[in-house]
């Protein structure tokens, strides 16, 4: 009786565990669509920054895919802020756009960020995920008084 009850135990997690790894997308880097979303810049230089302000860059993409795209997601960067982007899915040659604001404080100096644009679409009636790696850099200046 232990012996089933252990058995059962393990085949209830087995199961959760399969269903919940279906439900994600998958993901799938560097795919003919990833590569088919082609941004007007991969990178944005904001120049001198004063530690008070929150400078903004909107990145705009064309979707050259075959398929239809949504922005879902975002690689979680400290400092970056996605305040506005596209909500209504990209159709194949249609424009998107990424709005993308620093948040100087705690920063001094140079600095370099590379962040991720997360795509899904579906392909073959499966939901896929791709991404695209931008860079936004700048130099903070201490505010002036």
């Amino acid at each position: 009786m232990k012996n089933l009850s252990a058995f059962t135990l393990l085949m209830l997690v087995s199961l959760f565990s399969i269903e919940s790894a279906l439900a994600q997308p998958k993901v799938k880097e560097n795919t003919a669509v990833g590569k088919s979303i082609e941004f007007d810049t991969q990178s944005y230089d904001f120049g001198h920054v004063e530690a008070g302000n929150y400078p903004g860059y909107r990145f705009v993409f064309v979707n050259n895919s075959s398929k239809r795209v949504s922005v879902t997601g975002f690689g979680r960067v400290c400092n970056l802020t996605v305040p506005a982007y596209s909500q209504e899915p990209i159709e194949p040659g249609e424009s998107g756009f990424v709005k993308i604001v620093l948040n100087p404080r705690d920063l001094n100096g140079s600095i370099r960020k590379n962040f991720q644009i997360i795509f899904t679409y579906s392909d073959d009636g499966q939901q896929m995920r791709t991404g695209k790696n931008l860079i936004v850099e700048g130099n903070i200046v201490p505010e002036q008084i």
